[in-house]
């Protein structure tokens, strides 16, 4: 009975909260008028904002996570590299910064491959691939593409799915049932390093090893919504978390242009993970990873098929709003309103309504992918957005 009661009290004082904030939204929505914004103005802010962050000391690409960081991280030099090059920001490098910028990334990689910013060293770090040197080093390799660089070795941590069968064992030890979305991760991660070796060292193994693992997942998805992961998605929060696992998977198929099985149950997946506010997440006040986990498949896959075009517009423009309301005055953007939000080290842990980085350049990014599939908006007139050819998170195939 006490165990009873307190989650009753839990589910009372969630409902409180949710219901204060859905209050909160829906006035500051009705503030702020899609037609009364300019995206180049957000776009100003967020440069405004991330030049802030800059340390301007000792070398070139330095800067803090947020304005309460005490000590600049790689994490934040590769976010602003992102976030500049997307709005053709970092054309205003001369060729000389952009190398000392690419020597400052490249002094943290490892005999491994991987990069590790002993700043942020801790135990999740080698660990988890929500964060950590895996997942840092996804971001990396855009960045340095981005730089006119590479990564000074190849990632010798990808050995041990070399050889047949090997990549087929690595997929198939993961703990999918436990915890998925963060699998996912760890495919992606490894996927994006995958690709990278393949592109960009020319390590032929790496091909064999990323065809193992997409013929694995080709048989293990789920052909009744073209999700991976713990069936059946028959709630919210099922299928809110099918569709960000899906999200880190996709992500490979787009840059390999590699069909895409069940298409259409994918895109009424997305769909139907949005919010009333627009955005993608089961609580109202959704985090940049669950907006864009359903926004960059919905704009891509738009592309692909004439199956509910009208739809993806409709949710993609009811996400524009929501995307703006969570930027700040400062410029910046928060990961999710009105929370604290903790990831992976306290370097890198913000207050609530704080802006930082990470959710800076995420949620311009999905406003830089939906002006792919709604370029005539008003609110876009005079914007230019750009992407690299590099595996990761931040590239276009038209």
């Amino acid at each position: 009975m006490l165990k009873f009661l307190k989650n009753v009290h839990r589910r009372a004082i969630r409902y409180l909260r949710d219901g204060k904030i859905k209050g909160k939204i829906s006035r500051d929505l009705r503030k702020r008028e899609i037609n009364n914004i300019s995206v180049l103005q957000v776009t100003s802010e967020a440069l405004k904002y991330t030049e802030s962050l800059s340390k301007r000391v000792n070398s070139v690409g330095e800067y803090y996570y947020s304005s309460s960081s005490e000590h600049s991280v790689l994490y934040a030099s590769v976010y602003v590299v992102l976030l500049r090059d997307l709005v053709c920001d970092l054309d205003r490098l001369s060729n000389n910064e952009k190398v000392k910028w690419a020597d400052y990334i490249n002094n943290f990689q490892c005999e491994d491959g991987l990069y590790r910013d002993l700043y942020l060293a801790n135990e999740k770090a080698e660990v988890i691939d929500w964060w950590g040197w895996r997942h840092l080093t996804a971001h990396v390799v855009t960045a340095l593409t981005i730089l006119n660089s590479k990564t000074k070795v190849p990632f010798r941590i990808l050995n041990k799915l070399y050889g047949k069968g090997k990549a087929e064992k690595w997929i198939l030890s993961l703990k999918w049932k436990n915890n998925a979305p963060n699998v996912s991760n760890a495919v992606m991660n490894y996927g994006v390093m995958l690709q990278y070796d393949r592109d960009f060292h020319n390590i032929k193994e790496a091909s064999l090893a990323l065809t193992e693992i997409y013929d694995w997942l080709d048989k293990h998805q789920d052909a009744e919504t073209g999700l991976w992961g713990n069936r059946p998605f028959d709630t919210p929060k099922k299928l809110s978390n099918g569709v960000q696992t899906a999200y880190h998977i996709w992500i490979l198929y787009f840059y390999d242009k590699k069909p895409i099985q069940y298409l259409e149950k994918c895109i009424d997946s997305c769909l139907e993970t949005q919010n009333k506010f627009g955005g993608f997440g089961v609580t109202t006040n959704s985090s940049a990873c669950e907006d864009i986990d359903s926004i960059d498949p919905l704009c891509r896959f738009y592309f692909m098929t004439n199956y509910r075009k009208a739809d993806i517009e409709r949710v993609l423009r009811k996400a524009l709003s929501w995307i703006l309301l969570n930027q700040n005055k400062d410029g910046g953007f928060v990961f999710r309103r009105f929370e604290r939000f903790a990831y992976g080290h306290e370097l890198m842990t913000t207050e609530p309504e704080e802006s930082a980085m990470f959710p800076t350049w995420f949620r311009m990014l999905s406003l830089a992918y939906i002006s792919k599939v709604l370029p005539d908006l008003q609110i876009y007139q005079g914007c230019k957005f750009q992407f690299p050819k590099c595996p990761g998170y931040q590239f276009w195939n038209e």
